[in-house]
């Protein structure tokens, strides 16, 4: 053989021997992209965007079918997430539709844009439904998030940014990146997460991680947070689920929207049951509990409720300081009016009055701990009402000197903000109210009236709370139908029917007082109205006891050099009873407390 066939031969081999690994790599990134390849794509916020979808064989198009949306972690994609959560197999059984949407990939790993920058990924996945729903049978109040990691950051971001489409949300090792009040969305969202105590990434204990410029939050405090969200009762309920997991539950929350969370001791940053990744990397996975399968469990018991839309709060809700409190305000003007409600209702009470001067003054309302949309408190006190009212104002920038209202038990209480925070109050107007010092209970049948209605409520809370079922409370027939309805929607809730109870049994209502700590500098208007009998008694009975009342307000009366007394021909509810009675006069005050443009009178109807 030729030297010159034998060098070409073996130069061949170098060659192929050398190119093998280059063509086995090519092969394998196409083989790899094939596998791995999307099979939706979109146009959204100018980008191109992929996902990919899993329509079972058992679809059927003329029934309403549930959409669940599973998000990859950073650095994944999605059929890495379809084979790690393996919601395709479930879904064969339970007949939902699955899809999986991709991140961006810019410079780095693909990534779910969590931080100030996520509006275009929330824009995409609410038009991907758009796209789902116009194509299948979308059920609207069964469609469901979740995701990994990263993808679970994205779950908690689209329950606060599209909490009208997203019925409740799953969580598996979420890795939070933007702080808790990021979130001014209050609908109270189902939420189930899972996490590893031995997470490497995103740390079970919070605290900073390689894989994110901030600290994580410690996953407890996420999850508490969450359940004051969703008004829950604070203590969670805790239970084995096997030897190494535990659930913490959050119960007797608002619209039945349950907060658990899957406690992995020893677990890592892992799939609970889904599948595999490098132990050596992630930590260790547990097969105790299916994630998946205990996770679409929790979705089908927490479709996205009919009457959430109208449970919507009125106003919004302010963060105080762990609690959030609901404030409803109006109008505007020189000075914010204040609004106090009486004992056992919320802001609604001065709904009507509100509406009448919206147009002349600015005026806020708000609902008290545990009230409507407010956060129940730590513990119920006519102190603790005033730190909160003081907080609530501060936050959310209603400026000082304030003109306070206070209906009936309202009455004691802006008086006690006065007493506290005096260069905050422009002017009093105190509605038919109570005297913290003049008790009641002189007047033999209101103790009895008072004792029969407490026993009555007593058995009834007992009743309420061993069924968890909480019944709609009614509100005046004079509000608007469509606030009515809101209210009613909102009203079965333990914490509503709990704050209730609890305002019959304030500790510090009744306090003793020296004349001189009582003294109001600020301006005061006492309006009374009209008692009319109750139910049972005597004329001479309630003549005594109006007696009883209207001396006890004189003497609220006597705290102010500057005083009016105006008479209201309406019962005791003046501000639903005579809400369009209101006019304008000019406090006879001087100087920085004079109360322009104050209304201090009401009429008969």
């Amino acid at each position: 053989e030729p030297a010159s066939m034998s060098r070409k031969r073996v130069i061949g081999v170098v060659v192929i021997v050398i190119s093998l690994p280059v063509f086995l790599a090519a092969f394998e990134a196409i083989s790899f992209r094939i596998r791995n390849r999307n099979n939706g794509f979109m146009i959204s916020s100018g980008q191109k965007r992929e996902y990919l979808l899993y329509v079972p064989r058992s679809y059927d198009a003329t029934k309403p079918t549930p959409l669940v949306i599973s998000m990859h972690g950073a650095g994944g994609w999605p059929t890495q997430q379809m084979n790690l959560s393996e919601w395709n197999r479930l879904a064969d059984r339970q007949g939902f539709i699955v899809v999986y949407p991709s991140g961006l990939k810019k410079t780095g790993p693909r990534v779910w844009r969590v931080g100030p920058d996520f509006a275009k990924d929330v824009r995409f996945i609410s038009e991907m439904i758009d796209k789902l729903e116009a194509a299948y049978n979308i059920d609207p109040a069964r469609v469901y998030a979740n995701g990994f990691s990263n993808g679970g950051g994205m779950a908690f971001v689209l329950s606060c940014a599209l909490p009208d489409r997203i019925a409740a949300v799953g969580m598996v090792g979420a890795a939070q990146t933007l702080p808790w009040s990021w979130c001014t969305e209050r609908r109270a969202v189902p939420m189930i997460a899972f996490h590893g105590t031995d997470d490497r990434f995103a740390f079970y204990n919070g605290g900073q991680s390689w894989v994110a410029p901030r600290p994580f939050p410690a996953v407890p405090i996420w999850t508490a947070n969450w359940a004051r969200r969703n008004r829950c009762e604070p203590r969670p309920v805790e239970s084995a689920v096997a030897a190494d997991v535990t659930l913490r539950e959050y119960t007797h929350c608002a619209e039945d929207a349950a907060v658990a969370l899957y406690i992995v001791r020893g677990g890592g940053h892992t799939w609970p049951g889904g599948g595999p990744l490098p132990e050596w990397y992630v930590g260790s996975n547990t097969r105790s509990i299916d994630a998946t399968s205990t996770m679409w469990a929790f979705f089908r018991a927490h479709p996205l409720s009919r009457k959430s839309g109208a449970a919507q709060p009125i106003g919004k809700r302010v963060d105080i300081g762990g609690r959030s409190l609901h404030i409803v305000c109006m109008g505007s003007g020189p000075h914010t009016v204040v609004m106090e409600s009486g004992a056992a209702v919320g802001f609604y009470e001065w709904w009507l009055v509100q509406s009448a001067l919206r147009d002349e003054i600015r005026t806020c309302s708000y609902d008290r701990a545990g009230f409507g949309w407010s956060d129940p408190p730590p513990s119920r006190s006519i102190a603790g009402y005033v730190s909160d009212l003081h907080e609530l104002l501060r936050r959310s920038g209603e400026k000082p000197p304030f003109i306070f209202v206070g209906h009936s038990m309202g009455g004691p209480i802006v008086q006690r903000y006065y007493w506290r925070y005096p260069s905050d109050v422009a002017g009093i107007i105190l509605v038919d109210p109570s005297n913290q010092e003049a008790s009641l209970q002189t007047i033999p049948e209101m103790k009895a009236a008072v004792a029969a209605n407490r026993l009555r409520r007593t058995k009834e809370m007992e009743d309420w709370r061993a069924t968890n079922k909480w019944p709609p409370q009614q509100f005046p027939a004079e509000l608007p139908a469509d606030l009515r309805a809101r209210l009613v929607a909102a009203s079965a809730s333990r914490n509503w029917w709990e704050a209730r109870f609890g305002e019959g049994m304030l500790p510090d209502l009744e306090i003793s007082m020296s004349p001189e700590q009582r003294r109001i500098a600020a301006p005061l208007v006492v309006i009374r109205a009209q008692w009319r009998n109750p139910p049972g008694w005597s004329d001479e009975v309630t003549e005594r006891f109006r007696k009883h009342w209207r001396e006890a307000q004189d003497e609220i009366a006597s705290r102010s050099e500057h005083t009016k007394v105006v008479e209201a021909a309406s019962g005791h509810d003046v501000p639903i009873e005579a809400p369009g009675v209101v006019a304008r006069a000019q406090s006879p005050a001087n100087g920085p407390a004079r109360l322009s443009n104050f209304f201090c009178k009401f009429s008969g109807k």
